[in-house]
This record gives structure tokens, sequence and C-alpha cells, in this order.
């Protein structure tokens, strides 16, 4: 066990008065139940920093970005060109020019309503963060004050009795206690173990977040940039025939955009998941 040093690891002491009530409960408590609030609290501040740190709202988020890839590689500019041969004859490039605008037309309201569905969801990552960090609040207190029933019990210990040469080793008085104190001990180094950890999955979660916020610019541009070539930057469209190597080019760019984004989110899940699978072997060690 460590030595109880505030110090040592870095914790505040208690004030005097509470380690003075401390004390009292040493006096008072069997040894066996001594410190049972704080290493309870502990216990809770775990199990509500895990109940924080557990949520879909990025898993969902992401799912969306794959579903705006999916809609921007469903806008092939290739289709503005008519055929060739007889087929043409059939077909008119006046009537392809029509039917593109219409499909990203309709691509533009799945990309509005879909960005609405992200922001919704990163307003949850948001909220989640705000509780985790009053989860974290408790967790350093409840901390703080198993860290006093340490020093406190610790201090209330004598050596433990070595035995003579030849002789049987005798019975520990405070045997009960230094078994207690080595419980506080585990739950006190869970707990401070415990909050880097969460402040790497609020970190993750501020990545991914930023991430996620870059695709709203890149399909506003994109969205721009195309429907001024589709010639459906006035209130009547203008005549006009498009450039397709230029569309093909902006959309490139914007897949490998969200691309980019898909990625470094996937990161940033990686990263959250380790952590949050430490923090259960935390709390349950």
């Amino acid at each position: 066990m460590a030595d109880g040093s505030g110090r040592f690891f870095g914790i505040p002491e208690p004030d005097p008065e509470r380690l003075q009530g401390m004390r009292t409960e040493l006096d008072a408590d069997e040894a066996s139940d001594y410190g049972e609030r704080s290493r309870q609290s502990v216990r809770d501040c775990l199990d509500r920093v895990l109940a924080e740190a557990r949520t879909g709202d990025l898993t969902e988020a992401s799912a969306r970005i794959d579903h705006l890839i999916a809609c921007i590689e469903g806008l092939r500019p290739r289709e503005l060109e008519p055929r060739r041969g007889l087929a043409g004859l059939f077909d008119s490039r006046n009537g392809r020019l029509k039917r593109f605008r219409a499909a990203f037309q309709a691509a533009g309201r799945t990309v509005k309503d879909t960005l609405a569905e992200i922001e919704e969801r990163l307003k949850g990552v948001e909220t989640r963060g705000a509780s985790l960090d009053g989860a974290l609040d408790a967790l350093r207190d409840g901390v703080r004050e198993i860290n006093g029933h340490v020093r406190t019990g610790l201090a209330a210990l004598s050596p433990a009795p070595v035995a003579a040469e030849g002789e049987e080793t005798p019975a520990d008085p405070h045997q009960t206690l230094r078994t207690r104190l080595n419980d506080l001990d585990r739950h006190r180094a869970s707990g401070l173990a415990a909050l880097p950890g969460a402040r790497a999955i609020q970190n993750a979660d501020a990545w991914a977040a930023d991430a996620i916020r870059r695709a709203t610019p890149a399909l506003n541009a994109w969205q721009e940039d195309w429907t001024a070539r589709l010639g459906l930057d006035r209130k009547r469209p203008r005549k006009v025939r498009p450039d397709i190597s230029e569309l093909e080019a902006l959309r490139e760019r914007l897949l490998a955009t969200l691309t980019r984004i898909k990625a470094d989110v996937a990161q940033a899940q990686d990263r959250r998941k380790a952590q949050v699978a430490r923090l259960e072997t935390l709390r349950n060690g």
C-alpha cells in the first residue's frame, strides 16, 4: 500500500475539521467499516463517470457523415453527357441537365436536413461533456475524501508485528484495519487513475466534434459552386453547358474532405473506446 501522502498522489488534503471527523470515525466505527461512505462515494462516482462516457452521439454523427458521402457519390456529372450512337437520338443534353439539376436540388435538401441532424448530435456530445465535468468534480471530491481516510488510518497503525527467530508471528491487533486500508487504497488509486482517462474522453469528443463541423463549410462551398455552374444561381435557371470535368473536380475535393473527417472521427472514437474500457477495468477491479 502507498504511504498515504497527499503530496505523493497530488491530492489536496481535506480541511483540518474534516480530518478530525475522520479520526472520530476511526474510533467509533468497526475497523472493517471504516471509511465506507468515502469508498462507496468513489464507486458511485466511477459509475456516474462511466454512464456519462457511454454515449452513441458520435457514432450517430459519424453515420450521418457516411450518409452525406453516399449522397454526394450519387451525383455523377458524367450523366450530363448524352449517349452516343443510335441511343443518342432519343437523348438530349437539355433533358439530362434538367434531371441532373433536380437530383442536385434534392441532394441539397438532404444535405441541409442531415447537417441539422448532425448538429443535434453534436449538441448531445457537448451536453454529455458538461455532465462529465460534474461527474469529474464529484469524483475528485470522493478521491480527496478517501485519501483523507487512508492517511488518517495509516497514522493510527502500529508497525506490523514480526516473529522472533523460531517463534510464531504474534497476532496483529490492527490486521482488520490494515486490510480495510488496503481496500480503501485500491479505491483511491482507481478513482485517481480514472480522472485523466475521463479527461481524455472529453478531449476525443472535442476533437471529433471539431472534425465533424468541418463538413458544413465544405458542403456549403460545394453547393455554391455547383449552383452557379448548373445555372441555378438566379430566380430562373440560366442556359448553361456545365464543364463536366470541373464539376467532377469539385465533387472529388468534397468527397476527400468528408473522407478525412470520417477518418478523424474514427481515430477519436478508437481513443475514447480505449479509455472507456480502461474506466470499466478500474470500476470492476
